[in-house]
């Protein structure tokens, strides 16, 4: 019998991973510092970027299964990326507006503390979405789909990325991913992905892992 295809949790362990680190980042930031406001616009632009790439791929590979096979299935999944791209455009825009140098440092300070907060509802909103994605959408997709099926989909989703998308996705994910989790992610990559692709993608995970880690991998793929 054919292991569960988890289209969510792989990705979303990152996510989680990357927002609770912004997260602490942004509470501990002096929002009078011009270095420190110019890094966490970089850091928050890139997971803007993440993040929206992500709710793409669900509404055109994911979310087309769930509505063939369940009336309505999809809605309140589009309703809340909606939603999540809504208070995405929000938080940037409001943090360009706290970059103005205009602002006095202790109006910085405030709009900044503003921000903060903001992040975090908006964090706090999006984990519940991906946990519902988790516990109730891929149960579902197990249920009304066949293996094949939800393979083609991890399939087309990897291959829609640009090298470039794809190396931040496994920047993203190989930190936050137990190793096994990491062998069965680069294990896809060695079977679908172009020998250089496979390269570049053990590369990426030797420097992200201890070297206990990735000897622990390269065991569990077999390779040398």
């Amino acid at each position: 019998m054919n292991n569960p295809v988890h289209l969510y949790t792989p990705v979303h362990k990152g996510h989680r991973r990357r927002l609770c680190e912004m997260s602490v980042g942004a509470g501990r930031l002096d929002y009078t510092g011009q270095a420190a406001l110019d890094a966490l616009s970089e850091e928050l632009k890139a997971v803007a970027k993440i993040l929206r790439l992500h709710t793409g791929y669900e509404e055109r590979f994911i979310h087309p299964m769930l509505s063939h096979r369940m009336p309505g299935g999809a809605e309140k999944l589009q309703a809340d990326h909606r939603v999540i791209n809504h208070m995405i455009d929000l938080l940037v825009a409001h943090f360009e507006g706290l970059k103005a140098n205009d602002i006095a440092s202790e109006r910085r300070q405030t709009l900044g503390l503003e921000f903060y907060l903001a992040l975090n509802r908006f964090i706090a909103f999006y984990l519940s979405h991906i946990n519902e994605e988790e516990e109730n959408a891929q149960p579902a997709l197990w249920r009304l789909c066949t293996y094949d099926e939800l393979v083609a989909a991890q399939d087309a989703i990897v291959a829609s990325q640009t090298p470039e998308e794809a190396t931040e996705s496994l920047e993203m994910m190989i930190p936050a991913l137990n190793l096994d989790e990491v062998a069965k992610l680069l294990g896809m990559a060695q079977k679908n992905a172009s020998p250089q692709a496979f390269q570049n993608a053990t590369t990426l995970a030797q420097r992200l892992l201890s070297a206990e880690e990735w000897m622990a991998v390269k065991a569990l793929l077999g390779i040398a």
